[in-house]
C-alpha cells in the first residue's frame, strides 16, 4: 500500500534541423539509465528503412523487432513522419499500425521518442487515431539565434584549443546572422 507505480511516458520531440533533438534524446536515455528507470539503458535509433520493408508482412516484424531491441531502454524514431510518405503508403502505415499497440501494451517496458519537423510531425500524428494519444509529452525545440550559434561555435573552437584572430572574430557575428536569416 502506498507504493506508487511509475508509468513511463512516450515523447514527441518537434523542432527544426540542428536544434538538438537527437542529442537530447541520447542524453535523456543516459539519464533514465543512470536513475535506473530503464534497466537496459540502450538507445536504439531507427529511421524508416529500419522499420519499413517492401515485402508484405515484413514491416510488422521489423517494427516489433525494433521495439524488442529497445525493451529496457529508449527507442528513438528520427524523422518519424517519413514512416508515412503519402496516403497510399501501405507499408509505412503497417509500421505505424504495428507500433501503436506496442506503445500501449509495453508502456512500462521502454520509452519511445519520435522526432521531426513541426508541420510534418503534426500530420504524422494524425495518421492513426490512436497515435497521438500514445505520446503524452511533447517537447518543442526552438531554433538557435545567431548569437547562440556564434557562442556554440566559439565554445567548440575553445574546446579544441583554437581561437579566432581579430578580423575573423569581428566578422563572425555577421556570418552567423546570415546563416540564421537564410535557413529554410
Amino acid at each position: 500500500p502506498g507504493a506508487r507505480q511509475n508509468r513511463l511516458s512516450h515523447y514527441t520531440f518537434i523542432g527544426g534541423p540542428g536544434t538538438g533533438k537527437t542529442t537530447v534524446a541520447r542524453l535523456f536515455a543516459d539519464i533514465l539509465n543512470s536513475l535506473e528507470v530503464l534497466p537496459g539503458g540502450q538507445f536504439i535509433e531507427v529511421k524508416r528503412n529500419d522499420l519499413v520493408s517492401q515485402f508484405v508482412g515484413e514491416t510488422g516484424k521489423l517494427t516489433e523487432q525494433a521495439v524488442d531491441k529497445a525493451t529496457g531502454g529508449v527507442l528513438f524514431i528520427d524523422e518519424a513522419y517519413s514512416l508515412r510518405q503519402d496516403g497510399e503508403d501501405r507499408f509505412g502505415q503497417e509500421a505505424v499500425d504495428t507500433l501503436v499497440p506496442l506503445l500501449e501494451n509495453r508502456r512500462d517496458k521502454f520509452v519511445c521518442i519520435i522526432a521531426g519537423y513541426p508541420k510534418e510531425m503534426n500530420s504524422f500524428l494524425r495518421s492513426n487515431t490512436g497515435l497521438a494519444s500514445r505520446f503524452s509529452k511533447t517537447i518543442v525545440f526552438k531554433d538557435f539565434t545567431a548569437a547562440q550559434l556564434k557562442e556554440i561555435f566559439l565554445n567548440l573552437l575553445k574546446a579544441d584549443g583554437m581561437e579566432l584572430d581579430g578580423e575573423a572574430a569581428s566578422r563572425l557575428g555577421s556570418v552567423f546572422e546570415k546563416i540564421f536569416l537564410t535557413k529554410d
